[in-house]
């Protein structure tokens, strides 16, 4: 990387981004260690006291990334600092940088910016890293609804089912009509098998929001599972008849008509889902077993 034939210790490349310098020694570096993901020591970092290392740290990790194994910990005696709650480190990309983002100096008057931080990091695919930033948030603010509910998001997504239930219910404490907080719950039922409860949540959203999309579909996929078909199907065609090109509700559509055994209108449905998202795996999926089915290849 950057033509080194040999990778040098995390540490030592935090004191040549920062200092410049050839050679470290015990003096310069304070008694601060770096620690990785495993607790190994990896090298160390100048600062005579923890705000003075830390600082360094972070000016370092944002200047020079490229760690492969990102220090998580900065250790001094029985001191120990957490750097995740300092610096976030990420690869937007699987074969993408390294890239550091700084949210130590992000106070009160930053916690939207956080919020959207966190939420890219999760449309991205980095769940551990989107809740570190709405740990952050809720540390300024536990009331947030939005850092709650989008926690909750991200841990259902790692599968920590439990703990991204509480999240919900937490949000909803705080307010109790929030459609999206009652959406995530109802997704988070559903994903986990439990439909009737996912299509108590998709109505209650529809008595506060009658039009809301979300939750049309949620309750027509909920119905679908409970054997409902029809009922299902009026729902997938309501948003439909708005929107034709919604994609959840096609797949929807082709996955009831499929369960009511109306294999060739389902497969229209599921080329109509490909016209939106070429390619898209479950469009894919789907025609690919109704064409097993009916005993036709394509």
């Amino acid at each position: 990387m950057f033509g080194l034939k040999k990778k040098k210790p995390i540490g030592t490349m935090l004191m040549h981004a920062y200092r410049g310098s050839n050679e470290i020694t015990s003096d310069e570096i304070g008694g601060w260690r770096c620690l990785d993901k495993d607790d190994v020591d990896v090298g160390g970092v100048v600062g005579s006291d923890k705000d003075e290392a830390l600082t360094n740290y972070i000016n370092c990790a944002i200047g020079a990334c490229v760690f492969e194994r990102p220090v998580c910990t900065l250790v001094r005696g029985n001191i120990r600092l957490d750097v995740s709650e300092f610096v976030i480190f990420v690869r937007m990309k699987d074969n993408g940088p390294l890239i550091g983002l700084n949210i130590s100096d992000k106070g009160p008057e930053n916690i939207e910016e956080l919020v959207v931080i966190g939420l890219k990091l999760f449309y991205h695919g980095k769940s551990e890293a989107a809740i570190i930033c709405f740990d952050k948030v809720l540390g300024m603010d536990s009331e947030n609804v939005g850092a709650l509910n989008n926690k909750g998001i991200a841990l259902d997504e790692l599968g920590r089912y439990d703990e991204a239930i509480s999240y919900y219910y937490k949000a909803l404490e705080i307010e109790p009509k929030n459609v999206h907080v009652l959406n995530s719950l109802s997704g988070a039922f559903f994903g986990h098998g439990l439909y009737e409860k996912s299509l108590k949540y998709s109505k209650m959203v529809l008595d506060i929001e009658s039009k809301n999309t979300i939750a049309i579909n949620g309750k027509g996929l909920a119905l679908d599972e409970l054997g409902r078909h029809d009922e299902a199907l009026e729902n997938f065609d309501k948003i439909l008849e708005i929107d034709p090109k919604n994609f959840v509700s096609i797949i929807g559509k082709g996955r009831t008509l499929e369960n009511l055994k109306k294999y060739e209108d389902a497969l229209t449905c599921f080329d109509k889902a490909l016209e939106v998202y070429p390619k898209d795996d479950s469009a894919l999926t789907n025609k690919k077993r109704v064409l097993e089915k009916i005993g036709k290849q394509e």
